[in-house]
């Protein structure tokens, strides 16, 4: 925060006594910058609330205080693809997903469902901050027909969010069969008396 005069100046030098509260989440000690500004850091107690924050200069209250409000992570699958696009039967099949924090607070670790076909594989996607991505990948080899493939995130609803019901996205796709001349070999003998 930056002090001002009675006249809405800057205050250039430091040297006075700051002292912040809060109605919600911890308050930092506040630092003196020297240059008339002052810092202190308000983090949250990792649920939706909203903070007053108040003051005193030198023993006197500031007639302007702040809010913040803290909101809730939301993690989704913002994306989910399968390699190579036009899968062959002997070959594996790689899902990728994107898992994305979309929300206002720091996600703690969650699980990652990837299913093909109702067989699950469980993939472990750490904490992440605000705005933060994290891949994940899984290959397994699939006999030819049509799939859906889901990636659900939060499969076990750890992360308490803003939506619980954008956890989940689907890709369809065909695994084509390996074509016969994969199959063929030429084996040339050489047989000497």
């Amino acid at each position: 925060m930056q002090l001002k005069d009675a006249g809405s100046t800057n205050l250039t030098t430091g040297g006075n006594r700051v002292e912040l509260t809060t109605t919600a989440g911890r308050l930092s000690a506040t630092t003196d910058n020297g240059d008339g500004s002052y810092t202190a850091t308000l983090q949250s107690n990792g649920f939706e609330e909203t903070a007053t924050i108040t003051g005193k200069l030198n023993g006197v209250a500031m007639t302007d205080d702040e809010t913040v409000i803290f909101s809730l992570p939301d993690l989704i699958v913002e994306s989910l693809t399968h390699s190579p696009q036009s899968p062959v039967s002997v070959f594996p099949v790689t899902l990728t997903a994107t898992v994305k924090n979309i929300g206002d607070f720091v996600a703690g670790p969650s699980t990652l469902r990837l299913s093909v076909d109702g067989t699950n594989t469980d993939l472990a996607v750490p904490s992440l901050d605000a705005g933060a991505t994290f891949v994940a990948q899984h290959a397994q080899t699939l006999v030819a027909g049509d799939y859906t493939a889901s990636a659900t995130v939060d499969v076990e609803l750890r992360v308490e969010e803003q939506n619980e019901e954008n956890n989940t996205v689907q890709d369809a796709f065909t695994v084509l069969d390996a074509p016969a001349e994969m199959f063929e070999t030429n084996i040339g003998l050489n047989l000497e008396y």
